[in-house]
């Protein structure tokens, strides 16, 4: 369920992403209902598509994965097509980020950040700097 969720094992979870995955499967079972999720009711009340709250992992020039603090990660569709979120880092680092579906396939992806480390392995997902990009995807 962790890597399903963060992408991350279960031993590099926060405390947070532990209690979210607890909930998920309360969730899945029946038990939970969307009512009791603190995080749910906060992203609700603030009209956000997403709120999450985690780690803030990195990539290093080995290829490990490293943890340097927590960040924060909010976002809405301001149209049907047009995704707008806001990252905030307890190191410092800021990021604004905005998709724009082209097509059914194909998205425009653009990141703005504050960040200047520039690591090996840095993809657009990790990278703290800024960026411009294209992707496709398909289901199979």
């Amino acid at each position: 369920m962790a890597r399903l969720l963060f992408g991350e094992n279960a031993a590099q979870l926060t405390a947070l992403q532990a209690a979210q995955i607890g909930y998920a499967l309360a969730t899945l079972s029946g038990v939970g209902s969307s009512g009791s999720n603190p995080l749910v009711k906060l992203q609700k009340s603030l009209g956000l598509d997403r709120l999450s709250v985690g780690a803030n992992t990195t990539t290093t020039a080995t290829g490990a994965t490293e943890n340097s603090g927590a960040a924060i990660a909010a976002g809405r569709y301001i149209s049907k097509r047009v995704y707008v979120e806001g990252k905030q880092t307890t190191t410092g680092t800021s990021q604004v980020q905005v998709d724009v579906d082209l097509t059914k396939h194909l998205k425009l992806q653009t990141r703005l950040g504050n960040g200047t480390a520039i690591t090996q392995g840095t993809t657009p997902e990790n990278d703290p700097g800024s960026s411009v990009g294209l992707s496709y995807q398909f289901e199979y």
